[in-house]
This record gives structure tokens, C-alpha cells and sequence, in this order.
């Protein structure tokens, strides 16, 4: 009896697998036990057909990536054949499983139809853009020619032939949910701060061009300076803030508390806060110690804190 069943099993493992379609007509044109649909199906559903469009993929890719203005005439030749072929098979591709799957109609097991796989449409625009690359190529419009900057998008298809980059990109699309709520709390921390720095600094940091002169009542009239030859000319006084960094409204505190956030050179920054005397007197040095806590209090909860959430 043991004997009998490990013959059947035996046998039942050398049967050839059953291929069976998603129904429906492919194309209007064939059916579900169609001879020629079931043996694309097979073909398409091979892991050999799909490890060779990978591999396609990858060479494809690495072509890409040393396609450069610099090359001579004979290796962009190749770069160009090489562009053509590759493209033909990923249309070929896409026409065998248009065939195999169909293109709208039909069940969602095994397979389902090709516009209703969010990866098959990936692939398919990929193909359609390589395509229309090719065939306007040599268009006189200037904006057809864009095209060809979007065949860059084609590394992307290895995402849809790799179970794992297909899961890690599923869980980051879950989860814009949850990033959306951090975003809205870092945005309302970089609020707090911002109205905070616009009340503490906001037209403080302002100085007038003449260095002699500290005050901005007396910022007035002309002063001698030098130019850029070194040579003495007579300049109009300026009362102004000569950094792009500086609190005066919301907007510019954000823009400068971000700045702050990655760390560049953020000191600097900070010392010209503890500069910082009134809206009618330029900065003057270490003017107030005490304004560094709250640079140092975003620098914790701004970078290392809501940056890192």
C-alpha cells in the first residue's frame, strides 16, 4: 500500500501542470482555451521568460547610465541599436501578456486582466513612453522630446518583478496615512518656533552699511567707502539686513529655522540671534547670552527630534 501510494504520487508529479486562463475574451479575440492564448500563458507564466526580462532590465538600465553627450558617433550607434532592441522586447512583453491576461475583462485569479494590475500599468506606460521616445526621436518639436528623459523611469521595473520591493513599496503606501499625521506635528513644532523667532528677532538684525553707525535714526545722507578696485567713492547710507536668514515674518522664520534644522552651519545663525539688540540699533556682540536656549532648544526637538520622527 505504501508502495502504491508513492507510485501515484510519483506519477502525479510527472504530470504536466494544468495552465488555465482568467476567462473572458483577450482582445476580443481569444477565448479562454484559445491553443494560442494558453501557450503564451504558459510562456509568459515561465520563470525563465521573466528572469530574462530582467535581465533585460538590468542591462538596459546600465546602458542608460553611460549614455553621456561625450560618446563618439560608433559607440552612440550601439547605445541606439542597443535602445531599440531592448525596447522591442519590453513591447513584446507587454503584447504576450495582453494576450495571455487580457486587457480589462476577466477574473482576478490566476492572473488578473492587464489594466487591472497596478504593476502591469507601470510597466505598460514605461513601455508606451520608451516607445513614443523612439518614434519621436527625430520630431522637430522640442517638447516631444521629452519623452526620452522618461525612459529613466525603466530601472523602475524591477520593483514588479521582485515579491520584496513589491512589499516594501505596498508598506510605504500604507503608510502615508501615518506620515501625514507626523508631517502635520513637525509642521505645528516649526510653528511655535517660527512665531517664537518672528517676536524675538523680527527686524532686529538689521544694521546700516556704514559700520560707523549704530543707530538707525543716524543711518542717513552719504558716506566714503571703497570699491572694489580699492579706490575711495561716496555711497548712500542703507539701513538693511545684509543675511538671507533673519525672522521679519512667518514665512522667512520657517524658512530659517528649516536651514537651522539640517545642521548647515546653524552657529552662525545662532550668533547673530545673541546679537541682536532692537529694531533701532545694529547688532551688537554677545549682546544677549540668554537668546541661545532657544537655538539650542529647536536644534533637540527641531533636528534631532521631528527630523528623525
Amino acid at each position: 500500500e505504501v508502495a502504491g501510494g508513492s507510485l501515484a504520487a510519483f506519477v502525479e508529479s510527472c504530470k504536466p501542470p494544468v495552465y488555465k486562463t482568467n476567462g473572458g475574451n483577450s482582445l476580443c479575440l481569444f477565448g479562454e482555451n484559445n491553443i494560442f492564448r494558453l501557450w503564451v500563458y504558459r510562456l509568459v507564466k515561465m520563470p525563465a521568460f521573466d528572469n530574462f526580462i530582467l535581465f533585460c532590465i538590468i542591462v538596459s538600465s546600465l546602458l542608460m547610465a553611460v549614455d553621456v553627450h561625450e560618446l563618439k558617433g560608433a559607440e552612440d550607434d550601439v547605445l541606439y541599436v542597443s535602445n531599440v532592441l531592448f525596447t522591442s522586447v519590453f513591447l513584446a512583453e507587454m503584447l504576450l501578456k495582453l494576450v495571455a491576461f487580457g486587457l480589462l475583462f476577466g477574473n482576478l485569479e490566476p492572473d488578473p486582466p492587464y489594466l487591472r494590475d497596478s504593476w502591469n500599468i507601470m510597466d505598460g506606460l514605461i513601455v508606451i513612453i520608451s516607445v513614443l521616445s523612439l518614434v519621436l526621436a527625430s520630431s522637430d518639436f522640442a517638447i516631444l522630446k521629452v519623452f526620452r528623459t522618461f525612459r529613466a523611469l525603466r530601472p523602475l521595473r524591477v520593483i514588479s518583478r521582485n515579491r520584496g520591493l513589491r512589499m516594501v513599496v505596498i508598506t510605504l503606501m500604507q503608510s502615508i496615512g501615518g506620515i501625514g499625521h507626523v508631517a502635520i506635528i513637525s509642521f505645528l513644532i516649526f510653528l511655535v518656533f517660527g512665531i517664537l523667532g518672528v517676536q524675538l528677532f523680527a527686524g532686529k538684525l538689521y544694521a546700516c552699511n556704514d559700520p560707523l553707525v549704530r543707530h538707525r535714526a543716524a543711518c542717513v545722507g552719504f558716506y566714503w567707502t571703497t570699491n572694489t578696485y580699492n579706490k575711495p567713492m561716496l555711497a548712500e547710507r542703507s539701513w538693511r539686513n545684509k543675511h538671507p536668514q533673519h525672522y521679519d515674518n512667518i514665512k522667512d522664520s520657517l524658512l530659517t529655522l528649516f536651514e537651522i534644522s539640517t545642521l548647515e552651519l546653524w552657529s552662525s545663525i545662532m550668533y547673530r540671534g545673541i546679537d541682536a539688540v532692537s529694531t533701532e540699533e545694529a547688532p551688537r556682540r554677545d549682546h544677549n547670552k540668554y537668546v541661545g536656549v532657544f537655538f539650542v532648544a529647536f536644534v533637540v526637538v527641531g533636528a534631532f527630534f521631528v527630523i528623525n520622527l
